[in-house]
């Protein structure tokens, strides 16, 4: 499972750390635990960074794609790189 924290009316997410805001993808987090204790933050702060928020959890499913080759994707860098040096071109 993963987490976010989302601001209801807006349909926003959390970015987390000691000032938080809410953009339009947030973070992530990788256990409730991390999430308890980002929000235990607060205790001594404002608790009302976090009115109208609710936690959403998602369930990782494995989505049966084949592997993606790194290999195949840095060949194709090198390979450009190549192209652009060739035409003088900067590859960056």
């Amino acid at each position: 499972m993963l987490y976010k924290i989302q601001h209801k009316p807006t349909g926003k997410f959390s970015t987390g750390g000691s000032r938080p805001k809410f953009t339009k993808y947030g973070k992530t987090w990788s256990n409730i635990g991390h999430i308890k204790n980002h929000i235990r933050m607060f205790k001594y702060k404002n608790w009302s960074t976090y009115d109208n928020c609710v936690i959403i959890a998602y369930e990782v499913v494995e989505a049966g794609i084949p592997e993606i080759s790194l290999d195949e994707i840095i060949d194709d860098y090198k390979e450009e790189a190549v192209v652009a040096t060739l035409q003088g071109k900067s590859h960056w």
